[in-house]
């Protein structure tokens, strides 16, 4: 974890909203002011009060299109999805020419499983701007694209000049052929996608497997003991972990398909804390004194708890590096891993755009060799922590035996059974992953076609072990 960088930026941020603050005692009615300030908090994920400024500059500047679409995405951050779209509707109607607005207002409207309202937005933000290949990636995550549409980012691949945006058109190329039954052409835009995106950023793999490695070294049956107690008893958490596309949103689905339970996505809040305390990660945990360790554990429940749920489901993959540190600070946790064919998964990972977060997804060799470390640290942790803090689900188990596996995860979190956590393809709350039109299907199995034996030799390789499994 980079906290060396993380401290520099929150030391910037703390600066500016010093000198804001300073500048609004004497122009307090200054609604831009409230507004920077605003940004500023939402840098630093501090929501609240990030929304309290947003709604006064709001007083003072009503129909300020960017401040209204501001206050819906700290909503978001706040998990308070409802609230945050007619403040997105808001926005569009003072300004109904920004493409930028209805594009954001159609992914709010596809969360939420609004989805022919989500295309309708997508497709006039096309045809605001018709040359931006991201709002065909966004259309393409909704319904599969027309030949006409497909024809335009064809035509459109020919004229651009950023790597980042050729990349994101095969991508979504790669999308269309794979929707229209073509899996042979779609990897061969996957693997132009893929090495472009590789091209973009320096990513080292030593430092992130040695990160791994680390936390093996620093999380023993030995130290392990010594902090039992000195973390936060809550019993609300509940964590979804594993690889991206390995099936976290469909069992953080299933879970907040419980009426006591409520679902968060992809929540940051956990690492982010852990980054705050302002120590290497893991380097630094031995350093951390039990008040430090209670904080992280109270500030995690504190950060996420929502209006009358009993348990809230945080399901951020790569929280599988935390662990060991969430069972330190949250004794009462309760944590979930979701496990994969290892080449189906790492397949899906190549097919899409993940992020910068998901740096070793575009090369099969290091993301074979991620795999391979991030299965060896989750086996650690299976020796580490109690069979009643961290179970495993076989995704595969679950789609074949859906009601069995279902059973399994709600005892898992200590909550009594109810039959709504198969229907959870009928749950209407929000969902921001790219499994978010999985998720509203019922289960069913799928076949993932798998490229030739030559294609698919440096990702096996990689996988060693795990190539079968």
């Amino acid at each position: 974890m980079p906290a060396a960088n993380h401290n520099d930026r929150g030391r910037q941020l703390a600066a500016l909203e010093q000198r804001l603050r300073q500048a609004l005692v004497l122009r307090g009615q200054d609604g831009g002011l409230h507004a920077e300030l605003g940004r500023v908090l939402e840098a630093q994920l501090r929501h609240r009060p990030a929304a309290a400024q947003f709604e006064q500059a709001l007083k003072l500047n009503p129909a300020d299109a960017r401040v209204l679409s501001d206050l819906a995405r700290t909503l978001l951050g706040l998990h308070r999805v409802e609230e945050a779209l007619p403040w997105f509707e808001q926005a569009v109607a003072k300004a109904p020419g920004s493409a930028e607005l209805h594009a954001m207002l159609g992914g709010l409207l596809h969360g939420l499983g609004r989805t022919q309202e989500a295309i309708a937005a997508l497709e006039r933000a096309l045809a605001l701007a018709p040359q931006s290949a991201r709002y065909y990636a966004s259309l393409a995550e909704m319904r599969p694209l027309a030949e006409a549409e497909a024809a335009a980012l064809e035509a459109l691949l020919r004229t651009v000049s950023r790597r980042e945006e050729a990349a994101e058109i095969h991508f979504t190329l790669g999308r269309y052929h794979e929707s229209n039954g073509a899996p042979e052409n779609a990897f061969k835009h996957q693997l132009l996608a893929n090495r472009l995106q590789r091209q973009g950023f320096v990513y080292d793999e030593a430092a992130m497997l040695g990160q791994i490695e680390a936390l093996k070294r620093v999380f023993t049956k030995e130290w392990m003991p010594a902090r039992a107690d000195c973390g936060d008893p809550s019993d609300l958490p509940v964590f979804v972990v594993g690889m991206p596309r390995s099936g976290t949103t469909l069992v953080e689905q299933i879970l907040a398909s419980h009426p006591e339970a409520a679902g968060i996505g992809e929540d940051r809040a956990f690492g982010n804390l852990v980054l705050a305390e302002g120590l290497p990660y893991p380097a630094g945990v031995p350093e951390l004194s039990r008040k430090q360790l209670k904080h992280i554990g109270a500030g995690y429940v504190e950060a996420v708890r929502p209006a009358g749920a009993r348990r809230v489901v945080d399901k951020m993959p790569v929280n599988f590096l935390f662990a060991g540190l969430i069972h330190l600070v949250l004794p009462q946790a309760r944590i979930i891993h979701v496990v994969r064919n290892a080449v189906d998964t790492c397949l899906s990972c190549f097919a899409l755009k993940l992020g910068p977060a998901y740096p070793y997804v575009y090369d099969f060799g290091e993301l074979g060799r991620y795999y391979r470390a991030y299965r060896g640290l989750m086996a650690h942790w299976q020796s580490l922590l109690p069979e009643d803090v961290l179970i495993e689900v076989q995704y595969e188990n679950l789609v074949a035996r859906p009601e069995a596996e279902a059973r399994r995860l709600i005892e898992h979190i200590g909550l009594g059974w109810n039959a709504s956590c198969l229907d959870f393809h009928n749950n209407r709350r929000a969902v921001f992953t790219a499994s978010a039109a999985q998720v509203r299907q019922p289960l069913y199995r799928r076949e993932r076609w798998h490229p030739d034996a030559a294609s698919l030799a440096p990702l096996r390789e990689a996988l060693g072990p795990y190539a079968g499994a």
